[in-house]
């Protein structure tokens, strides 16, 4: 997994919009914040990209569950299954209200997963084989 960058955008949008695409809309009094890079799948069996408990906190207080999306270089963001040896390009995301993201410092994105990104609904990272944290600040 690359980290590419991190940013805000009003609208998601998969890599070819030459014609027909699906997107992630602006929302009324609120910005994606999202990070961005790529994921290779090295194991043997493919994974759905979704299966990760995402959560991202602004300022050490305003928590915001994070989701992400699998960009596989088409017009949606349906590509989240990555198979052996495949790559696809990612985005970790929350929709936040505009004034925090006008006024922020730092932003903490935590994430974990399970052996082959194997699906649970938990929310308690520790409950996860792998937890990651990145640490933004503006």
């Amino acid at each position: 997994m690359t980290i590419k960058k991190a940013s805000t955008s009003q609208e998601l949008k998969p890599t070819d919009t030459s014609s027909v695409y699906s997107y992630m809309p602006d929302k009324d009094n609120e910005t994606y914040f999202y990070v961005t890079g790529n994921m290779k799948n090295v194991g043997g069996d493919s994974y759905s990209v979704e299966d990760m408990n995402i959560q991202m906190t602004f300022d050490d207080k305003y928590n915001y569950t994070g989701y992400i999306a699998a960009d596989d270089g088409g017009n949606d963001f349906y590509g989240d299954y990555v198979k052996p040896f495949g790559s696809v390009k990612y985005y970790m995301y929350a929709s936040v209200p505009d004034e925090l993201i006008n006024s922020y410092s730092t932003c903490k994105i935590q994430f974990g997963f399970h052996d082959n990104f194997r699906h649970d609904y938990k929310t308690d990272f520790s409950l996860y084989e792998y937890c990651y944290e990145i640490n933004l600040t503006k």
